[in-house]
C-alpha cells in the first residue's frame, strides 16, 4: 500500500479509536446507489404440508404478521394434551384434604394413649399393656402418614411443574409451525405454494425490507482527516415524474480500509423511507453534512424539523 494511503488509514483508524466527532467540510460520496438494508429468506421450522400461504407476492406485510403456516392439527393435539395433563397434575398435587385428616388422626391417637396412660396410673392393669402397644401403633402410623402425604404433595408438584414444561414445549411445537414476518417489509417471491412438502431450513418465501434503506458510495480518503460515523447524510435523487427530491440519514459505516486503486473509502448510510418513495437499484447523490462540533449538523437549526428520511 502506498505510504500517503497507508498514512490516511492510520488517521481514519485512529479517530474512530479516540472517538473524535467529525466537524469537518461537506464531503461529496460518489458513485452512489440504494440498496436493501435487509434481505430475508423464510424457512420453514416444521416438516409438514403447507397449509396456508397468508401473504400474496407484493404484499405489504407487519413485523409479526402470519406470512404461512404448515399442518398443525397434530401438533395443535398435543397442546391441547399437555394442558390437561398440567390441569390433572395441579389437581393431584392439592394435598390439602389428605393432609388435614391425617393431622385429626394423629391428634385423635395422642391423646387415646394419653388416656390409657392416665388409666393405667390411676389405676393399676386398668389398660392391658397389649392396648397401650395397640394405641402406641397407632400413633406412630398417624406420624408416619403426615410424612408420607407430605413427601406424596411435594413429589406431585414435581409432576405438575413437569407437565407444565411439558406444555410449553408443546406450544413451542405449535408455534413453530407459523412463519412470522421479522420485520416490517414487502413479499417479494413464493419459493413453496400450499400443499407443497417443505422441511426444516427450507426457504418458503422471500421477504424485504423497505422502509429504511441502504445508500452505499465511496469518498476520497484524503477527505477524512476524523471518523464522519454517526454524521447526518444528505441525498438527492431524481424520481420519475418529480423534481429532484432530497432524503436525510445518517452514516452507519465507514470502512477501516483504502482502495489502493482509487485512493477511496467505502461509506454506507441509513435513509428512511417510510413512504416507500425511494427503491432500491436507484442512483443518487449523497453528501456527508458537517457537524458544529456539538453534535448538530450544520444548518440544522436553521432548518425546518423533520424526521431523517423524510423528503425536503
Amino acid at each position: 500500500m502506498p505510504s500517503n494511503h497507508r498514512t490516511t488509514f492510520w488517521t481514519i483508524a485512529l479517530a474512530v479509536l479516540c472517538g473524535v466527532s467529525w466537524s469537518g467540510e461537506p464531503i461529496p460520496v460518489q458513485s452512489v446507489y440504494l440498496r436493501l438494508s435487509e434481505d430475508i429468506d423464510v424457512p420453514a421450522r416444521e416438516p409438514g404440508v403447507l397449509s396456508e400461504i397468508a401473504s400474496d407476492e407484493g404484499a405489504l406485510v407487519e413485523a409479526g404478521a402470519l406470512l404461512a403456516r404448515v399442518e398443525d392439527r397434530e401438533a395443535r393435539l398435543g397442546r391441547d394434551r399437555a394442558a390437561l395433563e398440567v390441569e390433572v397434575a395441579k389437581r393431584q398435587a392439592d394435598k390439602n384434604i389428605e393432609l388435614g385428616i391425617a393431622r385429626k388422626s394423629l391428634v385423635v391417637a395422642e391423646a387415646e394413649l394419653a388416656r390409657a396412660e392416665r388409666s393405667r396410673q390411676a389405676v393399676r392393669g386398668a389398660v392391658p399393656q397389649a392396648e397401650v402397644d395397640r394405641l402406641q401403633l397407632e400413633l406412630d402410623r398417624a406420624t408416619a402418614q403426615i410424612l408420607q402425604t407430605e413427601r406424596d404433595a411435594a413429589t406431585v408438584m414435581v409432576t405438575a411443574k413437569l407437565k407444565e414444561a411439558e406444555l410449553a414445549l408443546a406450544e413451542l411445537r405449535l408455534e413453530r409451525h407459523t412463519m412470522l414476518s421479522p420485520l416490517r417489509g414487502r413479499v417479494i417471491e413464493h419459493y413453496k405454494h400450499r400443499g407443497e412438502w417443505v422441511e426444516p431450513g427450507e426457504n418458503v418465501l422471500r421477504l424485504v425490507r423497505l422502509d429504511v434503506l441502504r445508500a452505499e458510495g465511496f469518498v476520497d480518503a484524503a477527505a477524512l482527516a476524523t471518523d464522519p460515523t454517526g454524521a447526518e447524510v444528505s441525498l438527492r435523487v431524481n424520481l420519475p415524474g418529480r423534481s429532484e427530491t432530497t432524503f436525510r440519514g445518517r452514516l452507519t459505516f465507514v470502512a477501516p480500509e483504502v482502495e489502493p486503486t482509487t485512493g477511496q473509502v467505502l461509506v454506507r448510510a441509513e435513509i428512511e423511507n417510510k413512504d416507500l418513495t425511494l427503491r432500491p437499484g436507484l442512483n443518487a447523490e449523497m453528501t456527508i453534512i458537517p457537524s458544529d462540533g456539538s453534535g448538530v449538523s450544520v444548518g440544522e437549526e436553521n432548518a425546518t424539523a423533520r424526521s431523517p428520511g423524510e423528503p425536503e
